[in-house]
């Protein structure tokens, strides 16, 4: 484990420079990268660098907070040597003292950008998920990787109805919004009883380790051997436990998931789980939106708190409105089926 210089005071917006000074650190036998560009900045500190190299190559150095960084490193250093799948190079992690921040540098994911709408594309990435999920299975990473099975989502359930409870009196709220979230805090209220029937059903499926963002910008697809592959990154969020959220099909919010080819998944995993067929494998999907959705209610929850000032911002609300309208209002019918 490697580490740059300390700061002192709280965490500050990383730099080009930073990113530079962390590749050094990496390999400082290599030339100076000769072009770097800040690719996104995100909440909670974290930004994404893309340094260009004299020979061509481009790193990506992404700097996060230490936790998710140190998922992310465990899933580079014991998971992807392992598979059979295409997988990035990993450069190492490097750890910022005193800041409670890490860098993660990558090889760049070159390759077209994921189309949840292309066949082709959705059988990529059930492929790479099969070979993910059967391979890694039968490795012990349970004590490295944060645990995301059911109990996983139902703390995540429970939290977002908190937030939401503490969130009807947002003055940015509309009546009919008010109405939305009470009838999502009804069904998260339903939802507490059935997660002993999610946890029965969903233990045909091993545990496993599990993206828990494979969403459309944390994949690419490439064509190698006359075949298109898919390649994932952005590991932090990853865990061990049920591979549903992986599987997610959800098609009114496409940016939330991939929407695998599940057809293609079973085929692919069927030498491993043979016991797993196509009607299983689509309730395990629809679980996987249901969870899916959940997550993300609970990850975004911060929007009912926010004092809003703009119609733009105010539009960050009402994605969240849309989100636990269009999904939560269906966790009824997809308990009955799981249970």
């Amino acid at each position: 484990m490697s580490t740059v210089s300390e700061r002192s005071g709280p965490p500050r917006r990383a730099t080009d420079d930073d990113a530079v000074a962390a590749w050094r650190t990496i390999d400082p036998a290599r030339a100076a990268p000769r072009s770097i560009r800040r690719l996104a900045t995100r909440k909670h500190g974290t930004s994404v660098h893309r340094l260009e190299l004299a020979d061509g190559e481009a790193v990506i150095a992404k700097r996060c907070r230490s936790e998710g960084a140190a998922v992310e490193a465990a899933v580079y250093e014991r998971v992807l040597p392992t598979l059979s799948a295409p997988t990035l190079r990993y450069y190492g992690k490097i750890d910022e003292a005193g800041t409670g921040f890490s860098w993660i540098l990558v090889e760049e994911a070159a390759g077209r950008v994921y189309v949840a709408d292309d066949r082709d594309h959705r059988a990529a990435a059930a492929r790479w998920l099969a070979t993910l999920h059967a391979e890694a299975s039968a490795l012990d990473l349970a004590p490295f990787l944060p645990e995301q099975g059911v109990s996983y989502f139902r703390g995540c359930t429970r939290s977002a109805h908190a937030a939401i409870a503490r969130g009807l009196s947002n003055a940015a709220l509309t009546p009919a919004d008010r109405t939305v979230l009470k009838a999502v805090l009804a069904t998260a209220e339903l939802l507490d009883g059935r997660w002993t029937d999610f946890e029965r059903f969903l233990s045909r499926a091993p545990a496993t380790v599990v993206h828990n963002d494979f969403c459309v910008d944390n994949l690419r697809i490439q064509r190698r051997d006359a075949s298109l592959v898919a390649i994932a990154f952005d590991w932090e969020d990853a865990g061990w436990g049920t591979p549903a959220i992986d599987l997610a099909q959800m098609i009114d919010h496409a940016a939330y998931s991939v929407r695998p080819d599940l057809s293609v998944y079973g085929s692919e995993i069927r030498g491993v789980w043979p016991h797993l067929n196509g009607e299983d494998l689509r309730a395990v999907g629809d679980l996987g939106s249901l969870f899916r959705t959940l997550a993300e209610l609970h990850w975004e929850a911060w929007r009912l708190s926010y004092e809003y000032q703009s119609a733009r911002e105010r539009a960050w609300l009402a994605d969240y409105i849309t989100l636990g309208r269009d999904h939560l209002a269906r966790a009824d019918a997809v308990c009955l089926m799981a249970g």
